[in-house]
């Protein structure tokens, strides 16, 4: 009979002890996949701004370049040497975060390349400016050289960039997802072994009210 009762009454208390140990386990490692999950989010958010910064720096090279080359006055070369730097600086920055995704990191030597080209040609065209007058540099111009190197950066800046935004959203629902699972752990084991709680102690109610009318 004993035996009988202590397995009524442990038998509950066991299943919530179980429950407990199941949920802080499962959470734990939820928690840590999540972890991950979110740095992988932030990561992908930093490559896009990163994209960004390219084609604004590249873009302000341009509008430097082209200024210079309207005017001859010097002070357009100013935002264009700054663009120049920070644009080799957000290139690097690009290829330090992909460096384990081998498909980024081919498009990012292309953009670098096509970086490179088009930085060639637009101080091809001022250094004409600067020994052959503004002739010679709207001849540079005007092969259209330099407007299709601009337009293949553009393309490649824009292709990375919707296949980042695909996996930060990809990223984000898994996100998501993942606590979303680890609030459902969570309230499932709680609720399970609140419940056993409960029963054990209705259990023992339960039998010492008996065990006193007994009495």
């Amino acid at each position: 009979m004993r035996r009988h009762l202590k397995a009524r009454y442990l038998g509950p208390a066991l299943v919530a002890l179980v429950m407990i140990i199941s949920g802080a386990v499962t959470s734990v490692r939820n928690t840590r996949v999540n972890l991950t999950r979110v740095a992988l989010v932030d990561r992908t958010r930093i490559v896009i701004i990163e994209l960004q910064s390219c084609l604004a720096a590249m873009t302000d090279m341009e509008t430097g370049h082209r200024g210079y080359l309207l005017t001859g006055d010097e002070v357009f070369l100013k935002p264009y040497h700054e663009a120049d730097g920070s644009l080799d600086r957000h290139i690097d920055r690009l290829e330090e975060l992909t460096r384990d995704r081998p498909g980024q990191a081919e498009r990012i030597a292309e953009i670098r390349d096509t970086a490179t080209r088009k930085q060639e040609e637009m101080e091809r065209g001022l250094e004409e400016m600067r020994t052959n007058g503004p002739a010679a540099a709207a001849a540079v111009v005007a092969t259209g050289r330099g407007r299709e190197l601009m337009e293949h950066f553009r393309q490649l800046i824009g292709q990375m960039r919707q296949e980042e935004a695909d996996q930060l959203e990809a990223r984000q629902k898994q996100l998501v997802r993942g606590f979303k699972e680890t609030n459902t752990v969570v309230v499932t084991t709680g609720t399970i072994a609140i419940s056993a709680g409960v029963i054990g102690t209705l259990l023992l109610a339960l039998f010492l009210m008996a065990k006193e009318r007994q009495e």
